[in-house]
């Protein structure tokens, strides 16, 4: 079923390989509720891309910038990427070390 849903979105993106083509043209030829979720799928992207912006109301913008200005804002954080010459080893004055509140990871 994972598998399924899986190909329902690529197909709906756009972004589905011929071999999985093929994999979902076979599921939907035998399964009239997944041919059936596949439309529907299909449906709603094409009302997304039919979908154009609408300019937000001229008092909206005012407003908004009001509420940013009376919003207490976090202090800058320091850059993103501190080079870490010191990291030691074999090519360590390569490495960068990219800090995020999620993780830390080291790339060379």
């Amino acid at each position: 079923m994972a598998r399924l849903d899986e190909l329902i979105a690529l197909a709906a993106l756009g972004e589905l390989a011929p071999a999985d083509a093929l994999e979902l043209d076979d599921a939907v030829r035998h399964d009239p509720a997944a041919a059936a979720r596949l439309d529907e799928a299909l449906a709603a992207a094409a009302a997304l891309q039919a979908a154009r912006p609408v300019p937000p109301p001229a008092h909206l913008r005012p407003a908004v910038l009001a509420a940013i200005a009376t919003t207490p804002q976090e202090p800058a954080r320091p850059a993103a990427a501190v080079a870490r010459p010191d990291a030691g080893g074999a090519g360590s004055e390569n490495v960068v070390v990219l800090r995020s509140p999620r993780r830390v990871q080291a790339v060379r």
